[in-house]
């Protein structure tokens, strides 16, 4: 490390009071480090301290980024599994459930607000189907997102990879 001299030219002047003379008197200063007296040992430990600070925050961020990683997967599966459930039955089962509350209303066996019902329901049920198709799209998002993929990449989904 090179010194970094300091260099100083001015005047002072006083008086001596009550009675003296005034005194006038022109200084020149240089104030330069020496190596013989500097062995830039506080530089050396601050900058130790400053490198295993970095190493431990860049450890934070490693955690940081698997966290976010696996816990984007982590909504994805159970995004998937949700979406999983309404095709194998409740999809199924509210379509079927309609039907019949249809058919039992059309041959006199239940009033028209059980076929509604049943219909609404049904509707319901597609509606929160959606909604599942939606979240695991979001879900695929944040998971692009965490591993920085960009946007071009397409996860695609289908019924078949589901299985």
């Amino acid at each position: 490390m090179l010194p970094n001299p300091n260099f100083a030219l001015g005047k002072d002047t006083t008086g001596n009071e009550p009675a003296g003379p005034k005194l006038t008197a022109v200084f020149m200063t240089l104030n330069q480090e020496t190596p013989f007296t500097n062995f830039q040992q506080g530089e050396i430990y601050q900058y130790r301290a400053t490198a295993r600070q970095l190493n431990f925050q860049t450890a934070a961020q490693r955690n940081m980024v698997y966290s976010d990683v696996a816990g984007a997967y982590q909504n994805l599966l159970a995004a998937r599994d949700k979406i999983r459930i309404y095709q194998e039955r409740l999809l199924q089962d509210s379509n079927e459930v309609a039907r019949l509350a249809q058919r039992s209303y059309e041959v006199g066996q239940s009033d028209i607000t059980a076929a509604l019902q049943a219909q609404q329901a049904n509707i319901q049920v597609r509606s929160a189907y959606l909604d599942a198709i939606n979240a695991y799209a979001g879900a695929v998002a944040d998971l692009e997102k965490a591993v920085g993929l960009s946007a071009s990449v397409n996860l695609v989904f289908d019924s078949a990879s589901m299985q």
